[in-house]
């Protein structure tokens, strides 16, 4: 038509494919952008995580290291956006939708680890009774539940960020540059600097997530504000994933932070720059879904473990294989009917 071939001839710059996809120009209808890869990585990425608590091998465990440090950017970037695409909402607003999203569960899923642990420590020896520390409001009653509360803190901060540049865009380059500049610093200081093993077990976890974060910061800014700094679409970033994660597994026993952050950042980055496979695009897995499967796989983990212990006799590292797919088949289970029994809750039937 001919409003196309005036598109072809500029090139897409007048308006230019960023200001149609931000909404920009006015009257223009806010357009939601979908990355078909991301809600495809997102339960691979929490299976990675019961991968690793599984403790099935020293070296292949490794791979579920890059799990958390893919979250940490992946809620880093789209708090960002969030704000991007809707600078007028006000700070309270999402701040409280964030304590709902977040520190709820955060609070719920505590009672119900620390509920479970105390019966559990009163009729077995395989669980140690509950012990109350002054990081508990930080860490919860399980080993995995830190990452909520941080979650939260790194989205309120993205946001802010995402609400600063949004209205003042000369703010951008500096940005990118500190965040790229502070989540190296990170990075360098918990490889060669500092001993993490003998910080505390929440401080630790901080330090090791935040360079992901930062680094999810900054490329939010490079796609919102910087297209000319943006990497253009390719399957190829798989390689480069692929290759840092096998450096992973051949230096396991050695906390990385540079490898699992670059493996994390790697792994969000091949999702959002990529296209996706035509299947991919009809096989969407809601971010509930992985959300769910973080949130309860210790509960089935250390249950399975523990069941298995008792019955076969055999060591933790002997069953790791059969717990790692127990758990991964009712953490699925249990969110399924979690979603199915919500659903219900909501629309009736």
């Amino acid at each position: 038509s001919c409003d196309g071939d005036s598109v072809a001839l500029t090139a897409a710059t007048q308006p230019s494919v960023e200001e149609i996809v931000l909404g920009a120009l006015p009257g223009l209808p806010k357009i939601a952008v979908h990355w078909p890869l991301i809600d495809f990585v997102r339960l691979p990425a929490a299976l990675g995580v019961i991968w690793r608590h599984t403790d099935i091998d020293a070296a292949t465990g490794e791979l579920g290291r890059a799990s958390v440090p893919f979250f940490a950017a992946l809620g880093a970037f789209m708090a960002y956006r969030h704000a991007v695409r809707k600078p007028d909402e006000p700070f309270s607003d999402y701040t409280s939708g964030r304590v709902m999203r977040l520190l709820d569960p955060f609070l719920v899923w505590t009672l119900i680890y620390g509920a479970v642990r105390s019966v559990a420590s009163q009729y077995t020896d395989v669980v140690t009774p509950l012990k109350i520390s002054l990081d508990l409001p930080l860490r919860g009653f399980a080993y995995h539940l830190w990452f909520l509360p941080f979650a939260f803190f790194v989205a309120v901060g993205a946001y802010a960020c995402g609400r600063v540049v949004a209205r003042r865009p000369g703010y951008a380059l500096p940005l990118l540059v500190a965040a790229t500049l502070l989540a190296v610093l990170d990075m360098t200081a918990a490889d060669l600097v500092i001993n993490i093993p003998k910080w505390s077990f929440v401080p630790g976890r901080w330090l090791e997530a935040l360079p992901a974060a930062l680094l999810g910061v900054a490329y939010a800014v490079t796609w919102f504000h910087l297209p000319k700094l943006r990497l253009s679409p390719s399957l190829w970033y798989a390689a480069p994933v692929a290759i840092i994660m096998a450096v992973m597994v051949a230096r396991h026993g050695e906390s990385n932070v540079t490898l699992k952050t670059a493996a994390g950042c790697g792994l969000l980055l091949f999702a959002l720059t990529s296209y996706a496979p035509r299947f991919l695009t009809r096989f969407r897995i809601p971010s509930e879904m992985a959300y769910g499967v973080y949130l309860a796989h210790v509960l089935f983990v250390e249950g399975a473990q523990d069941f298995l212990r008792l019955t076969t006799g055999l060591e933790e590292s002997q069953v790791a294989m059969p717990v790692f797919v127990i758990a991964s088949l009712l953490s699925v289970a249990f969110v399924l009917v979690a979603m199915r029994l919500r659903l219900r809750a909501l629309y009736g039937g």
